[in-house]
């Protein structure tokens, strides 16, 4: 393993008999490619360690365990994560990242101590750690009775739809607590994830929209982005936000009639 790093540090060459490295390794490259204090997003990012790495086709083709991802892409997003954890950076808008304070300190000063112990320093990642295991045991518990039919039908809650980053897959689940399961989603997903909406349902209702989407699955419940489903989103959201301004409106004429009563007296 051989690499040369410009006083600039930006023009970086490195080999590797080994095809994608483990994770640690696309720590170094990835600070030093966000040390110049720009924005940066996760496409720009997995570009430059392509190049860093001299990755070919065979690489890039390299699936993880789930072969839902390409092995780069999980790397990227999982040093994003523990960057943004570890708060040596930080996400300024949507998909787009920048290094700290924090971060320059780490360049400037330990850039080649680098790696997944040195990260345990900070307390934010000790903390993020602990709470992504608690999520994880609590996750993985016996298997659930089935329910009854009249039950499901019944249960109300919301169904939401959660997408990766700003153009990534979107899942469309069921939960009482649909910004808890956003939480409970990122602890275990190395991609950024946002909540796109959620709206009142039952869970006959969500797996009646993974009926309609059907040729739009990718794994589990989660679906490609097409014209068809961004679309569907688009109405719910509509539906969503009327819900929300049709509750201003009545908390406002409340307030007035409040208003108006009280200087009656």
């Amino acid at each position: 393993m051989t690499g040369v790093v410009s006083e600039e540090n930006q023009t970086i060459i490195k080999t590797y008999k080994m095809s994608v490295p483990p994770l640690k390794d696309f720590f170094k490259p990835i600070l030093i490619f966000m040390s110049d204090g720009e924005l940066h997003t996760n496409k720009e990012l997995r570009e430059k360690v392509i190049k860093y790495f001299k990755f070919n086709e065979s690489d890039l083709n390299e699936k993880t365990k789930g072969g839902t991802i390409n092995r780069v892409e999980d790397r990227v997003n999982w040093t994003i994560q523990y960057f943004r954890k570890s708060k040596l950076i930080e996400t300024v808008t949507r998909g787009n990242y920048q290094i700290t304070s924090r971060g320059e300190k780490v360049f400037n000063e330990d850039i080649e101590k680098l790696d997944e112990k040195y990260l345990n320093k900070f307390k934010e990642i000790r903390d993020w750690q602990k709470h992504y295991k608690d999520t994880t045991q609590k996750q993985t518990p016996s298997p659930p009775e089935e329910p009854k039919p009249e039950e499901t039908k019944s249960k109300e809650g919301f169904v939401y739809y959660i997408q990766e980053e700003l153009d990534g897959n979107i899942k469309i689940g069921w939960s009482d607590d649909p910004i808890k399961r956003l939480s409970q989603h990122q602890t275990s997903n190395s991609r950024e994830l946002r909540m796109l909406v959620y709206v009142k349902g039952s869970q006959e209702y969500e797996r009646e929209i993974h009926r309609k989407f059907q040729s739009s699955k990718t794994t589990g419940e989660w679906f490609k982005p097409d014209k068809r489903l961004l679309v569907h989103i688009e109405k719910e959201r509509s539906k969503f936000f009327e819900i929300v301004q049709k509750l201003s409106t009545d908390y406002d004429d409340l307030k007035n009639r409040i208003e108006n009563l009280e200087n009656k007296k």
